[in-house]
């Protein structure tokens, strides 16, 4: 029997989301062998993302079937503001199925997803998003010049904008330092460096704003529009990993173009934290961010409550110190509360 009325129902208004919202997905069944250093590779990309985010945005963890620990260590960073919203699947539906389930749910105009082992450097947000808006009919833009083409060349949304004016194309060797440190961050392979560093870039220039962007993207980070992102789902899935390609085939399928962004403003950490990954976070200054017990720290992104109603919270913290007055607002509040949700 439902005795009194919910206070909700008399004006409560909802929360509303960011314009951004970033989604992550998290497999760390074990916190030994091969995973032993990921919670801590987890920790700093929460931390570069806090850090390296000049707008307010929403951060939903997706967990695909971690152990125990791990979820735990989720629980904290959500309780203490790092983590919006926190999924627990209890079975590993494989990155495409966690997808399918994150995007649609997500509900931001823009969405940011990665991996769970990716570094987000400062200006990541505004270069993507410049390729975003600049060039019609992107689908997706990754943060890093892409490599590795899932197409094969074979794609073909691009070639429509090979006609119009106001668009140049051009071919660009590979930094070397770029191709260094990408072929790094995937097993550091001699014969991949050697490889990579003759890799050529096929680039699209904007003549009108002079906006350059790599054709290819790659699905371990992204950035997209939500109405476009839902266009390529439901992703099929049968293994945990080997569907990743149905993301670049679909996008070119409808039209969509994939672009990434001339300097790599995001990094693969992989599953260690080397000396690439530190000196990353001494210079973003995360040391005071990322300790031995990250979850204990707050946050330093963006409040969400504005300032006038900063302010109020600040005092009534203040008064509620104050045994004599904390008796009294506690009365108080207990009477509104009654008021309003007395049966009339």
């Amino acid at each position: 029997m439902r005795q009194g009325q919910n206070p909700a129902k008399l004006g409560l208004r909802a929360y509303q989301p960011s314009q951004l919202g970033i989604l992550l997905i998290v497999y760390i069944p074990t916190q030994t062998g091969y995973f032993v250093d990921s919670l801590k590779v987890l920790e700093y990309q929460v931390a570069s993302i806090h850090k390296n985010t000049p707008t307010e945005f929403n951060l939903h963890v997706f967990d695909n079937g971690s152990c125990q620990e791990v979820r735990d260590a989720l629980h904290k960073l959500q309780a203490n503001g790092w983590i919006d919203w926190l999924t627990l699947s209890e079975h590993n539906l494989g990155k495409p199925g966690a997808l399918n389930w994150g995007l649609r749910g997500m509900p931001n105009e823009v969405i940011c997803y990665s991996d769970g082992d990716v570094y987000f450097r400062p200006g990541w947000y505004e270069a993507s998003l410049k390729v975003l808006k600049t060039f019609p009919q992107t689908g997706i833009v990754t943060a890093q010049p892409c490599f590795f083409d899932n197409l094969s060349g074979n794609g073909r949304a691009h070639l429509e904008l090979r006609i119009q004016e106001e668009f140049q194309f051009s071919t660009r060797l590979a930094d070397a330092s770029i191709a260094e440190e990408y072929v790094r961050s995937v097993g550091d392979n001699p014969d991949l460096l050697a490889k990579y560093k003759e890799h050529t870039w096929n680039v699209i220039c904007d003549k009108t704003t002079g906006v350059e962007a790599v054709i290819g993207a790659s699905p371990f980070q992204f950035l997209g529009y939500k109405t476009t992102l839902e266009k390529i789902l439901p992703l099929s899935y049968t293994h945990v990993l080997r569907e990743d390609v149905q993301i670049t085939a679909r996008m070119d399928k409808l039209g969509f173009l994939q672009l990434s962004t001339l300097e790599p403003f995001v990094y693969h950490m992989g599953n260690q934290v080397d000396e690439t990954t530190l000196k990353e976070a001494q210079r973003d200054a995360l040391g005071e961010l990322v300790k031995e017990n990250p979850a204990s720290q707050k946050p330093p992104s963006q409040s969400k409550i504005n300032p006038a109603k900063r302010q109020s919270f600040r005092l009534l913290d203040i008064l509620v110190r104050l045994p004599i007055l904390k008796k009294s607002l506690q009365r108080i509040y207990n009477f509104l509360f009654e008021y309003y949700a007395k049966i009339r």
